[in-house]
């Protein structure tokens, strides 16, 4: 009837063909999906352009700290990680808590490498063809240089302490020099093999020290020091385990090169170029000095040249000149480097 054909056209109407409002709610929801990707963009350009600015920022600081040892200085002492990677001519990692060697390798790129030149002018000596031997090599701030930089043809590092010896062992791989240097993992002494007593320093990982029980303890790092036990040998065993055509032999073991060099007579006997550290107040607390003076005496070494003074004058080896310049060092209470010939 009529007033049911124009109720159904009412409800048609209202309800309107099949697929109208879902399109309306998909423009909706597109409409809104649209918005908030746009608002994405919109922030993320934001975020982007601060990124910029940041990496911007650190390729400015990396610069600066590559190019200033006062930056080095203030990120070495401000670190807060246990250790921090060096890069100059060398690769190094470091231990921030060493403040004397690591940190000198991190802010000035060297340690203590300048009195090889020294040595090596003073003698005239072409080394590409000689081993060097490091002794107390530390993380390697003497031989990887050497070595890198083809001075040398290939070194052997001797180093007790774990530590030490850890990053030794690291640096080495990273300046690719597994081919050409040794790591020995033992302190130097009289002794074939055994074993001995080893302090560590807290501040200085360069200052360890074979602990006779007879150490003097005058500053406050050398109280209180832990020790540990680790494994020793002579230099005549390594000498003659390795064989070589020549040496170049650079030694600092903090006081106790006496006893090395008492455990090296055939070594000795050969007069390969020696470096070594001549320090009155570790000498004196490993009660040394009698003993590297009787070893010297029944080298084959004639002259001594003293690395720290200006001028380097050939001085004979004897007793006498020895102890001036232990009474010298003494007074000043400083140490110096010697380089002995034949």
């Amino acid at each position: 009837s009529p007033p049911l054909i124009t109720e159904l056209s009412q409800v048609r109407v209202l309800v309107g063909p099949p697929n109208t409002y879902r399109n309306m709610a998909l423009k909706e929801k597109n409409f809104k999906f649209k918005s908030i990707f746009k608002i994405y963009i919109f922030l993320r350009k934001i975020i982007m352009s601060f990124n910029n600015i940041s990496k911007i920022f650190f390729v400015i600081f990396h610069f600066f700290l590559n190019n200033s040892k006062k930056a080095r200085k203030l990120f070495f002492e401000t670190s807060g990680n246990n250790f921090i990677l060096s890069e100059g001519k060398e690769i190094f990692i470091v231990s921030t808590s060493d403040q004397v060697i690591a940190k000198s390798i991190y802010v000035k790129r060297k340690f203590d490498i300048d009195k090889f030149f020294i040595a090596k002018n003073i003698l005239n000596l072409k080394l590409k063809n000689i081993t060097f031997i490091d002794i107390g090599a530390n993380v390697g701030s003497i031989c990887i240089p050497l070595v890198n930089r083809n001075l040398v043809e290939k070194a052997i590092a001797i180093e007790p302490d774990p530590l030490n010896f850890k990053l030794l062992k690291a640096n080495i791989t990273l300046n690719s020099l597994e081919d050409k240097i040794i790591p020995i993992e033992k302190a130097l002494g009289k002794e074939k093999r055994g074993n001995i007593n080893f302090e560590l320093s807290k501040l200085n990982h360069g200052d360890h020290r074979v602990h006779t029980g007879k150490n003097d303890q005058i500053n406050d790092d050398e109280k209180n020091r832990k020790i540990i036990n680790v494994e020793v040998t002579n230099l005549d065993l390594i000498i003659q385990s390795y064989q070589s055509e020549d040496y170049f032999i650079w030694m600092d073991t903090q006081g106790y090169e006496g006893y090395i060099l008492e455990g090296a007579p055939f070594t000795m006997n050969k007069g390969y170029p020696l470096v070594m550290e001549f320090w009155p107040h570790g000498m004196s607390g490993s009660r040394a000095y009698e003993i590297l003076k009787k070893s010297l005496s029944e080298s084959s070494y004639i002259y001594f040249y003293n690395l720290n003074e200006k001028i380097h004058q050939k001085i004979v080896l004897n007793e006498s000149n020895l102890d001036a310049l232990f009474k010298k060092l003494s007074i000043e209470e400083t140490h110096t480097d010697l380089l002995l010939t034949i």
